[in-house]
Parts: C-alpha cells; sequence; structure tokens
C-alpha cells in the first residue's frame, strides 16, 4: 500500500513496566552513538529538561563541530573524543563497522 507507515514502537515498548526515572535535582546523563546535526538531541535535551534535573551531561563519541556548537549551550557538560569539522558529516563515517538495529534487535538487547 503505498504512503502507509509503519508503526513504531513507542519508548513503553521499550521501558517494558519500569516508568520513566525520576529525574528531579538528580544528574541526567544523555548518551548517544554520534551526533551528526544535533537536532535529535536538542528535543531529548528538551524533554529530559521537563524533568528539572540538576544537570544535563551529554557523552557522544563523535559528532560534528557544528552539532557541538549548537548543542553545548543547552547543557551543563558535554563529552565527545572525535569531533569531525568536514562540511559534510555522518555518524557511520566515524566507525569501522556500521549497521542500523531492527526494532527487534533493540528488544532483544534490552532483555538481556
Amino acid at each position: 500500500m503505498q504512503g502507509a507507515v509503519t508503526p513504531r514502537l513507542s519508548s513503553r515498548g521499550y521501558t517494558g513496566k519500569r516508568p520513566f526515572p525520576e529525574l528531579k535535582g538528580k544528574t541526567a546523563i544523555i548518551v548517544d552513538d554520534g551526533l551528526a546535526s544535533g537536532y535529535t538531541l536538542l528535543a531529548a535535551i528538551s524533554s529530559v529538561k521537563r524533568q528539572s534535573p540538576a544537570r544535563i551531561i551529554v557523552a557522544v563519541p563523535t559528532a560534528s563541530k557544528n552539532a557541538i556548537d549548537l548543542v553545548t549551550p543547552y547543557v551543563d557538560e558535554i563529552f565527545c573524543l572525535n569531533i569531525r569539522e568536514t562540511r559534510i558529516f555522518a555518524v557511520a563515517d566515524a566507525y569501522q563497522e556500521w549497521h542500523d538495529l531492527t526494532e527487534q534487535e533493540v528488544l532483544k538487547l534490552l532483555g538481556k
């Protein structure tokens, strides 16, 4: 069927019956496999900020300099060991081996 959208698993599907952790007054550490543009991480930061954490720290192994510059004003600290200053950057470019995980693979890993 053309134009059909496959329903995505909600975050509840990943956490099972566990509630979202209480972040008020705590340090929240947001981890990602890398930042290309940084905009998806900004959405995550916005969501976490609504929980009133004491601090927000971001940890990523690789990112574009533009993404680091975009995200830095919104967090207390950011850790990134591999900052790429190229004009065009894809996170996969920083890895020797890269493949997208299916939702089934993610659920299997979370179950371990």
